[in-house]
């Protein structure tokens, strides 16, 4: 009855999962994925009293064994009651409680708890192949009201309140200035947020920095997590960490998926697909599914990306499957098939934004401008405080520019992309400037506007150095010498062709 206690209900289930995911024969379902079970499920609220089914749990969060319990205070003593549930068996081992003498002892009690689980879960292993079980305090933090404040920070982001979010995080760190999992959520709340990509960049540098601070598993997501938020530029470190985390932790889902993300980036299709085919049978989370479906379409592998999608439950992702039917009738251009998967996704989901893009990407196809139009218009919706409504938006953007583009209507075109630009630049979001200023060039040069493309291209440029985007910087070297071409310009042409070879060199893209 005291809510001052109810922090513990998530803490204890989240020190549990910290300190058991340090095991190399464990795989023990994640935070973010726990939470989303329970969500689904509705059973975030649960009291003490609520019926939990068990089997419900095990079968959404395909597990087998579930570990739970209670606890009770009385004076100052806590008492952490557990029990082990092996689903399939229905077999149930309740293990002996235990009692902590202070809320600052049960860091000290939680390493005690999770030996015992393990000692359920795993068979004896021998003293060369000893797990890992490093002292939970030392590897997320040694303060009780620091750890308050992270487990409200990251249940807040888990439930879309990244703003929210940063606050509390931001009273972790104040509190323990060498939590490193707290300033990597942190890291992630501001990636939430337009116009603090400054602010994510610092939180995830010190989040590296003090990575050696967090458990091994929780160091390669840490280090896998700079390498990939750093750009294009890094994905060397970045293939490198996740190399080395897959081999240490081969059945870790997190490792596995940043893996075969890698491979696609860089366009190695079937080392995408023989990576992620690994997990494919995991259905708690859908990006694997994607993945797997865009490597198959690269290859022009449709009917595959097809039965990928098929293998994605339907009714955890009831739009997996119609959205790849989809693409897959554009690819053999029976549009007409296309808009009726399309309208089928819609009567479930009036604003769903892939079917719009569909049935407007359908029109723009068959040079029906105004059906067109009025399905990417649908796509504008206002500017949130979350990064990834702009992000629709300014795609939106690009679509209707295109649109005028092609038919010849260029200042309509660059009233898209100028609107797109000053929208960033009001909120300081920086992300999307690169593939903005270089979509302004390729309209301005269209329309004849050579000096006026010439500007905009090198900021591009200036864009893809500053990011140290790779394939950004090709790209723009590239429209920028056929803009010097344009001009006359042969020498200039000559240098960015120079250029631009040296940039493909150094690249790992094949």
């Amino acid at each position: 009855g005291d809510e001052v206690l109810d922090f513990w209900g998530n803490a204890l289930a989240d020190l549990l999962v910290s300190d058991l995911s340090q095991s190399r024969y464990l795989r023990v379902l994640p935070h973010g994925r726990l939470f989303g079970v329970l969500r689904d499920l509705d059973l975030l609220d649960a009291g003490v009293g609520d019926a939990i089914d068990l089997e419900k749990v095990a079968s959404r969060a395909q597990v087998e064994n579930i570990v739970a319990g209670n606890f009770i205070k009385a004076g100052q003593r806590f008492r952490i009651s557990a029990t082990v549930h092996h689903i399939p068996s229905g077999e149930a081992v309740v293990l002996p409680t235990v009692e902590a003498r202070s809320e600052e002892e049960i860091l000290l009690k939680i390493d005690r708890l999770s030996t015992r689980i393990k000692n359920q879960l795993l068979p004896p292993v021998d003293s060369t192949r000893r797990d890992l079980d490093l002292d939970i305090g030392k590897t997320t933090t040694s303060s009780i009201e620091a750890y308050k404040h992270y487990i409200e920070g990251r249940l807040s982001l888990y439930k879309g309140r990244a703003a929210e979010a940063v606050e509390s995080l931001k009273m972790a760190v104040a509190i323990d200035p060498e939590f490193a999992m707290a300033y990597s959520v942190l890291a992630t709340c501001y990636r939430c947020l337009p116009g603090y990509e400054d602010e994510a960049e610092e939180a995830l540098s010190r989040a590296f920095e003090l990575s050696h601070h967090a458990s091994p598993r929780e160091r390669f997501y840490i280090q896998a997590y700079y390498y990939r938020c750093q750009g294009p530029g890094s994905l060397g470190q970045y293939l490198e960490t996740c190399q080395e985390w897959v081999r240490a932790y081969p059945n870790d889902t997190k490792a596995v998926e940043f893996l075969g993300e890698i491979y696609l980036s860089l366009g190695e299709f079937e080392k995408c697909i023989e990576t992620l085919k690994s997990i494919i049978d995991l259905q708690f989370f859908s990006r694997h599914f994607d993945y797997m479906q865009r490597a198959y379409c690269a290859q022009g592998k449709y009917e595959e990306a097809l039965a990928v999608a098929e293998a994605a439950p339907a009714e955890m992702y009831p739009f997996q499957y119609p959205y790849q039917l989809a693409l897959n009738l554009i690819y053999e251009r029976r549009f007409e098939a296309a808009l009726a998967e399309a309208d089928k996704m819609l009567e479930r989901n009036p604003g769903y934004i892939s079917a719009l893009k569909v049935k407007g990407d359908v029109h723009f196809f068959r040079a029906e401008w105004e059906q067109a139009e009025g399905y990417y218009r649908e796509l504008l919706n206002p500017v949130g405080g979350n990064w990834k409504r702009m992000w629709s938006r300014h795609e939106a953007m690009l679509r209707l520019a295109g649109l005028y583009l092609a038919k010849g209507q260029f200042e309509q075109a660059l009233d898209f992309v100028n609107q797109a630009i000053d929208e960033n630049t009001a909120v300081g979001e920086r992300r999307w400037l690169l593939i903005l200023h270089h979509s302004k060039a390729g309209i301005l040069a269209e329309k004849g506007d050579l000096s006026g493309a010439d500007a905009e291209i090198r900021i591009a440029l200036e864009e893809a150095d500053r990011r140290d985007h790779g394939g950004g910087k090709i790209g723009a070297l590239h429209t920028h010498g056929m803009i010097l071409l344009e001009m006359g310009n042969v020498g200039g042409a000559e240098r960015a062709a120079d250029e631009m070879k040296a940039e493909i060199d150094g690249w790992l893209n094949p």
